[in-house]
């Protein structure tokens, strides 16, 4: 059971991206609940609310592997889908 201080509203959501580095408006937030690619929510009537383990959680699926050098990522993003999925879940 996720309690109050667990959930956020989308201007207190759009505050938590951006201190985890990903910047996203509230407006920006609306318009990807439309058209999909972003974090999960839920609804309480008629409030919008994200929870943070799912902020983090979309967070996390927006993360590229770790790599020492610009080389190392450009190989790392040539390679099959299959390969970088296998990485990805290994780092």
């Amino acid at each position: 059971m996720l309690i109050k201080s667990e959930l956020l509203n989308p201007n207190e959501a759009s505050l938590y991206l951006a201190a985890q580095g990903v910047r996203r408006t509230t407006s920006t937030l609306a318009k990807i609940r439309v058209l999909g690619g972003g974090p999960v929510y839920r609804k309480c009537n008629r409030a919008i609310l994200y929870a943070k383990s799912d902020l983090d959680a979309w967070v996390a699926s927006l993360m590229s592997p770790t790599a020492a050098s610009t080389t190392a990522m450009k190989a790392v993003h040539s390679q099959s889908p299959e390969l970088h999925l296998t990485n990805s879940i290994a780092a």
